[in-house]
């Protein structure tokens, strides 16, 4: 019992491996044990109680078996009859004379008188009778030849195969007096094993065929790393990606490949990431976008020291239309922000600046001022000289306002129609009245046209608050600098009005 696992594994192991019968005693009985493999099941083991084999030696004294002291020629019969392997003696004309019980097994017969005085040839026709089918009966004459042509070498092996699956060796040893002891042996099992060893390296050959033909011809790259990241296999559609052979970039490390290391760092010690971009190095000297991802191969699958596989993708035409469309978002999130004829800020970034910097003028108590411009007699110069000068007046009106906001937080806008706004941050009233000042200046050098004596003014209304001290937020700082303006038009255009806490300044330059 403490071995029964060992034995019911060795018996397993005997069942399956089994094709030819065999005698044993159990208990005092004789059995004789069959297994058949039966197709698309398995296999059928059948127990069978035989009459004991005959006593080979008696003692002549009292008829008993004499076990203790066999005669030479019984002992060569019992060991040549216990053989698990066949046993044929053939005389000079390739006729049996005799057999062992095992070659009776192997080939099926039930009796001794049956094969001998027979060819071997004769009898392995007769094994095929019965089992012939088109197929098989093409191959009838080719195997008697075959049989026919081995027995002539005696000694060398050969093989012959019988119905339902199974093959025998047979090795011929030829006597000085003309006959021959054949010995056969049941190798179905090896056979089958030798089947399935073939077909599965054919099924492997077809595999590797199979992933050679879509590496080889995949518009994608595949390239294998060993462990120090050196390139040890890369398939032929690099030359089409990058204009390298694969040899040339065999035993390279991999990050020559890269065209620099903030675009083409990978990070090869995680074994697996998710698709990266980055720009690879052509060999003609131009930068190739590449989508890359990495996965580690385990070390039971390593082939040829690969550790890594990388799997590369040109997406050239895809970073194209990805600038294209960015570009295109660009353009249309400038519409929304960006006056289109004069290119100043419209109302909407406008409102979103004036309030940002009302809040942080008021956190950090700094004034904020704001000025707010208008072309004198506009209608005039629309109605006289048509909208197209107009326009012209307006865009080049925009590049003098445009030419005094020098900070990166000074904002000018178009407030509508041939109105202007400028805000300027962190700003007091003298600075706000300067800044004005010059663009009052440079404005009345803006030509209508040829006519010298057509001139070009603009009036501006400044105010400037502290956001600190004033609870009625930026709106208030719009209202004074519009009743400034509207001061300025009043009272003879061309001027700059300064609205304060007490009263309205005008600043007037001729």
């Amino acid at each position: 019992m403490p071995n029964i696992d060992r034995y019911i594994d060795e018996g397993i192991a005997r069942h399956r491996s089994q094709f030819a019968p065999y005698t044993f005693s159990h208990r005092g009985n004789w059995i004789k044990v069959t297994s058949l493999p039966i197709p698309a099941i398995g296999r059928m083991r059948v127990w069978v109680q035989v009459a004991p084999p005959p006593q080979r030696e008696t003692d002549v004294a009292s008829g008993a078996p004499d076990q203790s002291q066999p005669s030479m020629a019984s002992a060569e019969a019992a060991l040549i009859n216990d053989l698990a392997d066949g046993i044929a003696l053939v005389g000079k004309d390739g006729r049996i004379l005799s057999t062992n019980g095992h070659f009776l097994q192997l080939y099926g017969f039930s009796d001794s008188q049956l094969v001998i005085g027979r060819s071997f040839s004769k009898l392995y026709e007769e094994l095929w009778t019965g089992h012939q089918t088109p197929k098989t009966e093409s191959l009838k004459l080719e195997r008697s030849r075959a049989l026919e042509e081995s027995i002539r070498f005696a000694g060398a092996p050969f093989e012959v195969a019988l119905p339902g699956e199974r093959w025998i060796r047979i090795a011929a040893q030829r006597a000085q007096d003309g006959t021959e002891y054949w010995l056969h042996t049941d190798i179905s099992l090896l056979k089958i094993r030798q089947k399935e060893s073939e077909a599965a390296e054919q099924r492997a050959r077809k595999s590797e065929a199979l992933y050679r033909l879509l590496a080889d011809y995949s518009g994608d790259v595949i390239v294998g790393l060993d462990a120090a990241s050196y390139v040890r296999y890369v398939s032929p559609s690099i030359y089409a990606m990058l204009g390298y052979q694969p040899d040339e970039l065999l035993r390279q490390p991999w990050y020559e490949l890269r065209l620099n290391d903030a675009e083409g760092a990978l990070n090869i010690d995680e074994g697996v990431h998710t698709p990266q971009a980055f720009q690879a190095l052509h060999k003609a000297g131009r930068a190739v976008w590449v989508e890359s991802s990495i996965r580690a191969v385990p070390d039971k699958n390593a082939i040829d020291e690969i550790r890594y596989v990388i799997h590369l993708r040109d997406i050239s035409l895809r970073k194209q239309v990805e600038m294209q469309l960015q570009r295109a978002n660009a353009d249309l999130a400038k519409l929304a922000t960006v006056d289109s004829l004069t290119g100043l800020a419209n109302r909407r970034i406008l409102d979103d600046t004036i309030d940002n910097e009302w809040r942080r003028a008021r956190r950090e108590r700094t004034p904020l001022s704001l000025l707010l411009i208008d072309i004198d007699n506009f209608k005039t110069i629309n109605d006289h000289y048509g909208h197209q000068v107009g326009d012209i007046c307006l865009v080049r009106l925009a590049a003098v306002l445009r030419n005094h906001c020098r900070r990166p937080a000074d904002l000018c806008a178009r407030y509508g129609g041939e109105e202007f706004i400028v805000v300027l941050p962190n700003t007091e009233q003298w600075q706000a009245e300067q800044i004005a000042k010059n663009m009052l200046l440079q404005a009345s050098q803006i030509r209508v046209d040829s006519d010298p004596n057509r001139l070009f003014s603009i009036s501006i209304g400044q105010a400037t608050i502290s956001p600190a001290t004033d609870e009625q937020g930026w709106r208030t700082l719009i209202h004074a600098a519009d009743e400034a303006l509207y001061v300025a038009k009043r009272t003879g255009k061309n001027r700059i009005v300064t609205a304060s806490a007490s009263e309205s300044r005008a600043v007037i330059l001729q």
